[in-house]
């Protein structure tokens, strides 16, 4: 069986996020041969954005808190708290994200070693350029969309479905009409989609 995952797959477990446990749940299923979990290039790549992005908040907020701390500190009876205040704010901060880039490192070297990677094509690009309108995707969301449809279209496989998180860009009746017409279904969680797979594999034995 072919399960299809997006970006979010690899933050999910690269953050430890709620549906962290079905995704490693899925990611064993493949290294023990019970399903074929494909990924497009792109989402391996795409979530060092959201990675940046989140450091560049936490910037953002570290220095409003300091501002407000340094303030604080000008009261002589709360010095000693906001010291310690302060290397607690630093080391959480920063330690934090510096984590949560070496985990996605090494989640994606996890994923890349079981998993079977979609390439980032020109035809890829064709078919996401001209997906965007008519399916109402960003074009990441059509970057993914292109490299499932793309890789369904080659391959044929005879069961597959496609796991998300971005219920909202990979649910537009059109998109979802398209995959189910290629015999892949959509399903918008990564736990509904282990409960799907498992399904399924209990019924072919």
């Amino acid at each position: 069986m072919i399960v299809y995952v997006e970006s979010n797959f690899v933050l999910e477990i690269a953050l430890l996020q709620e549906q962290h446990s079905a995704c490693e749940a899925l990611l064993e299923l493949c290294v023990t041969g019970r399903i074929q979990i494909v990924v497009p290039t792109y989402a391996m790549i795409e979530p060092f954005g959201a990675l940046f992005r989140r450091r560049a908040e936490r910037n953002l907020v570290k220095d409003k808190l300091d501002n407000v701390l340094r303030e604080l500190g000008r009261t002589t009876p709360l010095s000693k708290s906001v010291e310690d205040a302060q290397v607690s704010l630093d080391t959480l901060l920063g330690t934090s994200s510096t984590d949560e880039f070496i985990r996605w490192k090494i989640t994606r070297s996890r994923i890349a070693a079981v998993a079977e990677l979609i390439p980032f094509e020109e035809r890829v690009l064709q078919v996401a350029a001209a997906s965007e309108v008519p399916l109402n995707l960003a074009p990441p969301d059509a970057v993914i969309y292109a490299s499932v449809r793309s890789h369904l279209s080659q391959t044929r496989p005879a069961r597959s479905c496609f796991l998300n998180r971005n219920f909202a860009d990979f649910q537009d009746p059109g998109l979802v009409a398209e995959l189910d017409a290629l015999g892949c279904k959509v399903l918008p969680a990564f736990d509904q989609g282990l409960s799907y797979v498992r399904g399924m594999l209990a019924r072919s034995g």
